[in-house]
């Protein structure tokens, strides 16, 4: 019964009022609250323990009229469940033994009552132990009462065999008709009750109930009274022993009337004891071994002899579990406790391998006091290990389906949805994998692509073949669409047959756009760099402006680029002067005015009016494109920039692009153009008041220094961290190369390299740049491509400096052994030399995602072990000087 919110109730046996008195102020010290009664003879202690009702008695061990022992009988034959703790002056160790096998919890000398609260706490803790187990163990005794009821209610004969067709439960019937004990019938098979020229038949039924689930058979059955016929009817079913058969029998005998004599009875314990394929040993009540059978002795690798006397916790207990597992034991040949009849237990063999048993127990009783155990082991160390290596091999493909950064989901043959992991569940909008089960496509948001989806799951199945890296989109909850990578490849079982799919998939929808971004970036400045080379080599204005409309087509991949003069005419036309275009035609065939008319509101009209660019980003519909919608849609024009042009601070023309998608222009993309139109602008002045090239060309490189700015700003903009390093080497590689004494030219064409040496990162997904841990093998081959990926990008722009080469091969290393080409020595630029060291001392001593900074120290030193071999000496030389004597900070 749980008190913890009422005092307890203690009755106390004693008979000076001062030991209550001081014992009861022990446990209120501590804290217990309690509400005693004192009572020092046989008639009040009675009376008490019935009307009181305590939760613990506290009794004397010697008293005037009474004793504590009398009174511990008393209570045990009457409260059992009442504990009762012994409290005295002193008591002696026989007699402490003989008051707790009598019952008593404990006892506790007067000299020492600081024991006394824990004791009662102990005393309460220990019951209330053995009132939840005794409940249990009724409950138990129920359940197996009412299952004993029902078997041997049943008439005929009822049993149920294991696979090898010995007996695992049996009615009254069974047993009485074959004139066994239970110990006997527990030890005998199906084969033991049959007659001989009957048994190859009874094997034969068992197999067929084993293999289909159900077998009928007449039989002679070999009972108490002789031979007689039974007609059989076996189940499969499953148990705890694992498949079994359940089987009922009718006797026939009298209608067949065939009477056979019994069977002798099967040899007795102590062979079955030798025979049994498990380990069999018996321990008395100090844990020696008495008996263990053969097997035992395999088992442990000893032989009988050198068993038997032994104590089994010194010789297979692994010595940091023998204390606890022998003061189990002890307790339990005590009677405190009862025998645990499953566990599984580690123990030492001769060789001193451990092995896992796992033990069957029972108690061996004599007169009613226990003498011992009987112990039954199974071996099972290998399943043990199968288990544990399953279990590892589960959670390790858990973990690398959870933690991989990317989304997975396999299928049925039929295409319905098997699982995923939670990146795929929560792209999809569920709040679990478990509800994706047993859903199709069709039922998901994306399913306006599901026939996509599901023509490439059974191109996958049909042939076999995995399908890896394409693209495609996706719709999402939300109704937006995102663009995947997708891998599928077909799932099979142990025959090899396909049986599904499985995929994943990473989100790209970022990349993309980056890669888009980057795309219409590198056109402009493609552009820009073509038109300036034009402007620099272009003999007089209409060869200017030809090769301008022609450049901005073939390396900006426009559609269409034209120039147009403000005409002060009557209609204040505009007047062509050179145009370029995949399909020519458009630009001969249209009327456009720079006045305020519906022909002059376009974007052309508008930027020579205004001085402003204009742009219709989606022409199908602009309503300012009106006059001209029809016909630019027909030369698949989507989207159209027009670009004023200046002399002197003056509109006097317009340069219009045209592109083939809609919202062709981003904001990086029509600044660069802008700048286009200004430095042809210039240009057109330097034609015509022949300007002098020396500023001309320094005109040219600013512009192309902006242009390398945008392009580390787009860096930026996906990835702060790479661009504050970009940022840091930059600095710090334009410091060597002053410290090296280059020229002011190649030190610009460091500075602007190394503003964007790391370019190429653009196309290696975020989750790999930020990723906090160790990079694996094939991510660590992702990240060595971004020198050739920034090559690739820059190699077709025009820079006065060997902008591309220096990207390329700023990871390239003395000795060879860097990448992408293993260049050596003098084959790798300078310039890019010069970068790498600037590159490795800001890596080292800076903050990186997967680790904090290691320090300039070691930074230093570093590249000075490294001097000569991997890192150009004459800069590795530089840069030292330059912390070391000229005191130089690493920018923020």
């Amino acid at each position: 019964m749980d008190k913890t919110n009422e005092p307890l109730r203690i009755l106390m046996l004693e008979d000076l009022p001062s030991d209550a008195e001081l014992a009861e102020n022990m446990l209120r010290n501590t804290g217990m609250a309690c509400t005693t009664l004192r009572v020092d003879n046989r008639a009040d202690f009675e009376q008490a323990l019935d009307a009181f009702k305590p939760d613990v008695v506290l009794t004397d061990y010697s008293l005037p009229t009474y004793s504590g022992r009398e009174a511990l009988k008393y209570v045990r034959s009457t409260q059992p469940q009442t504990p009762v703790i012994i409290v005295t002056g002193a008591v002696g160790d026989e007699a402490a033994v003989e008051l707790l096998k009598l019952g008593a919890r404990d006892y506790v000398l007067k000299s020492g009552l600081v024991r006394l609260a824990p004791a009662i706490e102990h005393a309460l803790s220990e019951e209330k132990a053995i009132r939840s187990r005794k409940q249990t163990e009724q409950v138990i005794r129920d359940e197996q009462h009412f299952s004993d009821m029902l078997i041997r209610s049943m008439p005929g004969v009822f049993f149920l065999l294991d696979q090898q067709g010995s007996l695992i439960r049996w009615n009254r019937n069974l047993m009485e008709l074959s004139g066994r004990t239970a110990e006997e019938m527990a030890s005998a098979s199906a084969l033991d009750f049959t007659h001989e020229e009957d048994k190859p038949l009874i094997v034969s039924k068992i197999r067929e109930a084993l293999e289909t689930g159900h077998a009928s058979v007449e039989a002679r059955l070999l009972l108490k009274e002789g031979v007689r016929l039974y007609d059989f009817n076996g189940f499969r079913i499953e148990t705890p022993h694992g498949p079994s058969i359940i089987g009922i029998g009718t006797d026939i005998t009298e209608r067949k009337q065939t009477e056979k004599e019994l069977l002798k009875e099967k040899r007795q314990a102590q062979q079955y004891f030798d025979i049994a394929e498990v380990m069999m040993v018996v321990l008395d009540t100090k844990g020696h071994i008495t008996l263990i059978n053969k097997k035992g002795c395999q088992t442990l690798g000893y032989t009988e002899q050198e068993m038997i006397g032994r104590n089994w916790f010194e010789l297979c207990i692994r010595e940091d579990m023998r204390q606890e597992v022998q003061d189990v034991f002890h307790q339990i040949m005590a009677g405190n406790i009862e025998v645990v009849e499953y566990h599984e237990n580690v123990v030492l063999t001769k060789s001193g391998t451990e092995r896992t048993i796992a033990f069957h127990n029972a108690p061996v009783i004599d007169e009613g006091v226990p003498t011992g155990i009987i112990s039954s082991g199974e071996d099972i160390t290998e399943r043990k290990q199968s288990e544990k290596s399953l279990k590892t091999s589960r959670d390790l493909l858990q973990s690398v389906v959870e933690t991989a950064p990317v989304r997975i989901f396999w299928k049925d043959k039929e295409l319905c949805y098997l699982g995923c992991n939670n990146r795929f569940a929560q792209d999809a909008g569920l709040s679990s994998p478990d509800e994706l089960t047993g859903k199709t496509d069709f039922d998901m948001g994306w399913k306006d692509q599901a026939e996509l989806y599901r023509a490439a799951d059974h191109a996958v199945m049909e042939s076999g073949k995995p399908q890896l890296g394409f693209e495609e989109p996706q719709t999402t909850p939300d109704g937006n669409t995102i663009w995947l990578r997708t891998s599928k490849v077909p799932l099979r079982d142990a025959d090899n047959e396909v049986i599904g799919i499985l995929g994943l998939y990473e989100d790209i929808t970022d990349e993309k756009r980056a890669q888009d971004s980057l795309r219409r970036l590198n056109r402009a400045l493609l552009s820009l760099s073509a038109c300036n080379r034009a402007l620099v080599h272009a003999e007089s204005e209409e060869q200017l402006w030809q090769q301008v409309c022609r450049a901005i087509v073939e390396q900006g991949q426009y559609l269409l680029a034209w120039v147009g003069y403000m005409q002060q005419d009557e209609v204040r036309s505009v007047k062509p002067m050179a145009s370029y275009a995949v399909k020519p035609g458009y630009v001969e065939s249209i009327q456009v005015s720079w006045a305020d008319v519906p022909e002059g509101r376009g974007p052309i009209g508008t930027a020579l009016r205004s001085g402003k660019a204009q742009y219709a980003q989606n022409i199908a519909h602009d309503a300012t494109m009106h006059p001209w919608c029809k016909k630019a849609l027909a030369y698949g024009y989507q989207a159209s920039i027009a670009l004023p042009l200046f002399d002197r601070g003056q509109v006097f023309g317009v340069l219009t692009i045209y592109a083939a998608e809609a919202d062709a222009f981003n904001v990086d993309e029509i600044a660069l153009l802008e700048e286009i139109a200004g430095d042809l602008g210039f240009g057109i002045n330097a034609q015509r008041t022949q300007v002098a090239h020396e500023q001309h060309t320094r005109l040219l490189h600013e512009s192309l220094e902006q242009s390398i700015q945008a392009i580390a700003d787009t860096v930026a903009a996906r990835d702060p961290y790479t661009s504050g390093h970009q940022r840091r080497v930059a600095e710090l590689a334009t410091a060597i190369a002053g410290e090296m004494g280059l020229t002011k030219d190649q030190t610009q064409g460091i500075h602007l390299a190394a503003s964007i040496h790391d370019l190429g990162k653009i196309q290696i997904p975020a989750e790999i740049l930020a990723k906090p841990g160790k990079l694996t093998e094939l991510e660590y081959q992702f990240i060595k491509q971004h020198p050739q990926s920034g090559y690739d990008i820059l190699k077709d722009v025009i820079f006065p400096w060997p902008i591309a080469d220096i990207i390329l091969q700023h990871h390239e290393k003395l000795d060879g052994s860097g990448y992408p080409h293993g260049l050596k020595g003098d084959a790798i630029l300078l310039e890019a030399r010069i970068l790498c060291v600037a590159d490795v001392v800001e890596a080292i001593s800076s903050h990186r995602p997967f680790r904090p900074s290691l320090g300039l120290e070691a930074a230093l030193a570093e590249i000075n072990d490294k001097r000569g071999t991997l890192f150009d000496p004459a800069a590795v030389d530089a840069c030292t000087r330059l912390f070391r004597e000229h005191d130089y900070k690493m920018p923020n």
